[in-house]
Parts: structure tokens; sequence; C-alpha cells
């Protein structure tokens, strides 16, 4: 509700007369600001209460980024490096407050009051969050405690597995091995087949094979040349054994 009041007496603001020098009038905005109030904590170590209070100035809009408001904001406002700003846009129709993250957010609220060429900012200062201080020692004190634990642990499970691959020999019994029966192939004299005689072949002559033509089919003419020249090698090598023996008598 006080931040509605205080919206409506910015909009009672008298708009300043004069554009700043290089801004366009086409691109002209407005930006009414109510800073809530907080106590401005000094990078000097000396802290200010500021009471809340509303301002207005012309940007434009097309150059207009967060970055740009702050500079804006420090122009009207002291605050120290230990706080942080919180930026919210304000809608005066529905009451809304909006928070602006980044210039995509607050070039969202730009548009949305194009029209208009005026956009209502609650801007809040609040302390930053204070970082976490870590005891360098306590944390190594800690991380020992943890090791020789894990240590102990991975020790005690070494023993307890030891006991538990112990085997008692004498209680062991070993599963006899059924022998490997050979595969019977039996003729199953009921299905037997005897391919019948073509009718062309009944009463036909069967060519008759000569001695010397089974001979060489199956291989034994070329296993007696084998042998022959075997046995003529061994000949020759015995032969020139004797020539050698000769000569050396001689």
């Amino acid at each position: 509700m006080a931040k509605e009041v205080i919206a409506q007496a910015a909009t009672g603001l008298a708009a300043p007369s004069q554009l700043p020098t290089g801004i366009d009038p086409d691109d002209a905005f407005s930006v009414c600001v109510q800073f809530g109030a907080y106590t401005a904590k000094l990078d000097n170590g000396s802290c200010v209460d500021v009471a809340r209070k509303c301002e207005e100035w012309i940007v434009d809009y097309k150059q207009c980024t967060l970055e740009s408001l702050e500079k804006d904001f420090a122009a009207r406002v002291k605050w120290g490096s230990c706080q942080s700003l919180v930026v919210s846009g304000y809608d005066t129709c529905s009451g809304e407050e909006t928070k602006l993250m980044d210039n995509m957010d607050l070039a969202h609220a730009l548009y949305v009051r194009k029209n208009e060429k005026k956009l209502f900012l609650f801007v809040d200062i609040e302390d930053k969050p204070s970082p976490l201080v870590v005891n360098s020692s306590c944390v190594s004190e800690d991380n020992d405690v943890v090791m020789d634990s894990v240590a102990a642990t991975r020790q005690g499970d070494g023993q307890d597995s030891s006991c538990q691959q112990s085997i008692d020999c004498g209680s062991v019994e070993i599963a006899s091995i059924a022998p490997q029966q050979e595969p019977q192939h039996v003729i199953d004299w009921e299905t037997l087949e005897i391919a019948p005689i073509l009718e062309q072949q009944i009463g036909s002559s069967m060519p008759v094979m000569e001695e010397d033509e089974m001979y060489a089919f199956l291989g034994l003419m070329t296993e007696d040349e084998r042998v022959e020249q075997a046995r003529v090698e061994a000949e020759k090598v015995r032969v020139e054994a004797e020539k050698g023996k000769v000569e050396a008598e001689k």
C-alpha cells in the first residue's frame, strides 16, 4: 500500500522542462524512480540513514541499460560496496512489480510503456550476502578424521573378507562327473531307401575298367614311380660312395 501511495505521488512530479543534450525528442523517455528508505553503509565505515524519496529524469530509451541507470542512481543516492541494487518495474494499471534482472527485462518494460513514454521504477538497496568463511585448519582436521575412518572401515572389510574366504576342505564334496557318452549311430532300416534302377539302364552293358586303368585310378602307379625314383637316387649315391672309396685306396 505504501508503494502504491508513493507511485501516485510520483505521477504528480513535474517532468523535466528541458531535454538533456544529445537526446532526440522522439527517443526521450521519462524515468520516475522511487528509492526506498535504507541505511547506506559507506566504504569509509560510516552509516547514513537515507529517507525514501522519488526522482524523475529524461533518458534516451534506445541507449538505456541497467548499467546506465545505475550511474544515474549513483548521482542521486549513495551506497557502499557491501550493498547492491534491486530494481523493479511498476505497472500503474495493474499495480504489479516485476524485477528487472537484465537488459532484456528493461527493454521489455520500456516497450510496453512506449505510448506513455514514462517508466516507473522501484529501487531498493540491500546488503550483499556475507561470504562464507571457512577455517582451513578445521577442514583439514575433519578430512583427516574422515580418511582415518575410511581406512579403518576398509581394513575391517579386508579382515572380514579374509575370514569369509576360508574353506573347510574336510566338508567339501566334489560332485562326480558323468562319463561322456559317445553318440550311437543307429541305422533305421524302416526308413532306408534304395535308389531304383532307371529304365534305360536295364539290360545295358556296364563298362568294365581295365586293370592298368584301375591301378592308375587308385594312384598306385604314381606311388610306384616315386618309389622307383627314390631307389635310383639311392643307387647313385651308393655308386658314388664306392668310387670315392676305391680312389681313396689308390
